[in-house]
């Protein structure tokens, strides 16, 4: 099968020192070197944000400046996601002269969105060199040293888990086996807070959750099957609309991949606008048991998991009849294609909640 990540190439040759990111303390202000095959690497500066430096070949370096004042001490937590497995690394710790002081080389772990590199030595380094060491590629987020020279080891904080602990929320999926027949490797699984894999049936039911496959690691065989396969992935809740191919009855989707059947047509435009139909897709028959049906849908209220846009031009999660502002919209993975416009008749009757948080329970499958 076709591999998901087109080969991208970057022309960028040593630059200068890059402007300072809008964090500092124990991230990297700054870039002072880059060598081709490191793609944005400015998304590496500040703290952990999702957004991402490209190393895309074997020898792509870029060394990140922590700032004047605020060399590191301790070990280096790098914020990463890995694109195919079997990528690994090198770490130069610089001091402020540009003298290495410490080397450390190993693999970029699977299983988890950020790793350690240990340091520890007396000297405090400003500079860090990572150097991917192999053709696979992976994602780098952020760096961030334990502590700063002018921090007494006693008084650090202690350090914050990752957002998403463990594995939740990893997509993967095995390389192109390069024979055309087989589907095995077309398969993308999501591991689930639950330690199990769950697959995406279908190209429809992925982008109800991810706009596009930038996330996706690739997988060997044997750490796959070491995963248990779990349900299905169903559609996101507040996304489409779904219908089985053999019946018109049409459902909303809420979490739980609960199965909300639709009163009538007026419930529909009243709940999605005059083009609701466009939101609808078909679901096979053999998949419809991955759901449970609910209560019959009505004018009263919209689904829960709906995205709603208020009169005032707020957009809102739903939940319950209570409307909740999402602070952390991208951060969710929501997208604005799939919000609805909620009547001023259906928005004065919903109460207002507190503001979504970042959620594991509704940002991810499972």
């Amino acid at each position: 099968m076709n591999r998901l990540f087109p080969a991208l190439v970057t022309a960028s040759l040593l630059l200068p020192l890059a402007a300072s990111a809008a964090q500092s303390d124990r991230y990297a202000d700054a870039f002072s070197q880059v060598s081709r095959g490191v793609l944005s690497p400015g998304n590496a500066l500040g703290g952990p944000d999702q957004a991402y430096a490209d190393f895309l070949e074997k020898d792509a370096t870029l060394t990140l400046d922590l700032g004047e004042g605020e060399e590191g001490i301790g070990a280096l937590t790098v914020y990463d996601v890995l694109l195919e497995f079997g990528a690994q690394y090198r770490a130069e710790f610089l001091d402020a002269e540009g003298n290495e002081v410490k080397e450390v080389a190993g693999a970029v772990p699977l299983s988890q969105t950020s790793f350690v590199v240990p340091y520890d030595l007396a000297t405090p380094y400003r500079f860090v060199r990572l150097t991917s060491t192999r053709e696979e590629r992976w994602k780098l987020d952020a760096v961030e040293s334990a502590g700063t020279a002018g921090t007494p080891a006693q008084d650090l904080p202690a350090a914050e888990e990752p957002e998403t602990a463990g594995t939740r929320g990893l997509l993967v999926k095995l390389p192109d086996d390069g024979d055309p027949t087989t589907d095995m490797d077309s398969a993308v699984y999501a591991i689930g807070g639950d330690g199990m894999r769950h697959a995406f049936p279908s190209l429809t039911v992925y982008r109800s959750w991810y706009a596009d496959f930038s996330d996706v690691a690739f997988i060997d065989p044997e750490h796959l099957a070491s995963y248990q396969l779990g349900k299905n992935v169903t559609v996101r809740a507040g996304t489409y609309l779904v219908k089985l191919m053999t019946d018109p009855k049409v459902y909303a989707v809420e979490p739980g991949s609960i199965l909300r059947p639709i009163a009538s047509e007026e419930v529909a435009r009243e709940l999605y606008g005059a083009d609701w139909a466009k939101r609808v897709i078909d679901i096979p028959d053999t998949f419809f048991r991955n759901y449970v049906v609910g209560a019959e849908l009505t004018d009263e209220a919209h689904p829960d998991g709906t995205l709603g846009s208020l009169p005032s031009g707020e957009v809102v999660y739903v939940d319950d009849a209570v409307t909740r502002a999402i602070p952390a919209f991208s951060e969710m993975r929501f997208r604005g294609e799939f919000v609805v416009t909620i009547s001023t008749r259906l928005a004065s009757t919903y109460a207002v909640g507190t503001a979504l948080g970042i959620e594991p329970d509704i940002r991810f499958p499972y």
